[in-house]
């Protein structure tokens, strides 16, 4: 399913430290166009996210997705991760 692959690339991002804790993610819009998905498909890998604790959603003025833990992955899955994402994917 296209939300659950949002979720694990979100989730590598934060785990690879290229998203770090704290970290307000972008629009959900812009989010979705440069993954090129949906907002609805991205809002359910978002809505897995926070189910695991990776992500909170804060509402309000200064409100947005957050990044708020650290996914793990030992390190052989973060290597081979790695060599497999191009330096576009990366960013």
């Amino acid at each position: 399913m296209r939300s659950e692959a949002v979720a694990q690339r979100i989730a590598e991002a934060v785990t690879l430290g290229l998203l770090r804790e704290g970290e307000q993610l972008p629009s959900e819009v812009d989010l979705a166009a440069q993954l090129g998905v949906s907002t609805v498909t991205l809002r359910e890998g978002l809505s897995q996210l926070r189910q695991r604790g990776l992500i909170e959603t804060r509402r309000g003025r200064h409100g947005g997705n957050f990044v708020c833990g650290r996914g793990t992955l030992d390190r052989t899955s973060l290597q081979s991760r790695l060599r497999t994402t191009s330096a576009a994917e990366l960013r």
